[in-house]
């Protein structure tokens, strides 16, 4: 883990607010889809911090195990995020945003945490996701390729 209370902001970070689709949009989504017939997943990003692209230069002490591998006073520069980084959940949130739309999903406006690609609806609470659609295949199909890029769990199968 990460020592976040060192980071200083402008230097270690400069935004640290990661959007989370809100409340009553589950509540609709859900709605829609037992009134449609439409199947639900819902699916746990593993580690998914661990995932995010960093923007910014942090640097990290090593961790004790590692140190005697180093020079004494190296650091570490992380490329991706660790828990504890202040920015670890935008760095995730942008990271997983990009993947959506590499895929032609579109955000929504009014919610910019639901993704909707053809008949297929993503809704994004930071490591959890919800995947509706009517054909249960194509939401197997597309855990897959979430799976190709990222470890899920899906707690619904």
């Amino acid at each position: 883990m990460a020592k976040g209370f060192d980071q200083e902001e402008g230097i270690d970070y400069k935004e640290t607010f990661a959007p989370v689709v809100r409340i009553q949009a589950i509540r609709l989504l859900i709605a829609i889809a037992v009134n449609e017939g439409l199947k639900i997943h819902h699916v746990d990003i593993c580690t998914a911090f661990l995932n995010g692209t960093l923007e910014e230069e942090v640097y990290i002490e090593p961790p004790k195990g590692f140190r005697s591998k180093l020079n004494p006073g190296n650091v570490l520069r992380l490329k991706k995020a660790l828990y504890g980084l202040k920015q670890a959940s935008r760095a995730w949130n942008k990271t997983f945003t990009s993947f959506l739309t590499n895929l032609k999903f579109e955000q929504l406006q009014t919610d910019n945490c639901i993704f909707i690609n053809s008949s297929l609806m993503i809704a994004i609470y930071v490591d959890d996701t919800l995947i509706i659609r009517s054909d249960e295949n194509k939401i197997k199909e597309f855990i897959c390729l979430l799976n190709s890029k990222f470890k899920t769990k899906d707690l619904l199968a």
